[in-house]
């Protein structure tokens, strides 16, 4: 974070009637799978975008460019370079990007 940086209040964006009960279950989901959790207030909260996916599911998106992207000081990592140092490397992960949004 720059060092000046302060919350931005954002109002919340309206969620639309037929995304509701979606969104709401999905939220659950997330919640009850330890992905999110709840707080009644929060200094650095952003606002949350409902999206609908070909699969009739929601996704959450967090739109961050309105709130705390403004806030960093941004740091580069090009993935070339940090490919490149992984070489002779002798412990790896694997990561499952079902939920990369997160």
């Amino acid at each position: 974070m720059k060092p000046e940086a302060q919350p931005i209040f954002r109002q919340a964006r309206p969620v639309l009637f037929a995304l509701k009960e979606p969104l709401g279950k999905e939220l659950t989901k997330l919640h009850n799978g330890g992905i999110i959790s709840r707080v009644d207030q929060g200094d650095w909260a952003t606002l949350l975008v409902g999206v609908p996916k070909s699969d009739k599911s929601i996704r959450v998106y967090c739109d961050f460019k309105v709130t705390i992207n403004q806030c960093l000081d941004e740091q580069q990592y090009p993935l070339p370079n940090m490919f490149a140092q992984l070489a002779g490397g002798q412990k790896f992960t694997k990561l499952d990007f079902s939920q990369a949004y997160q």
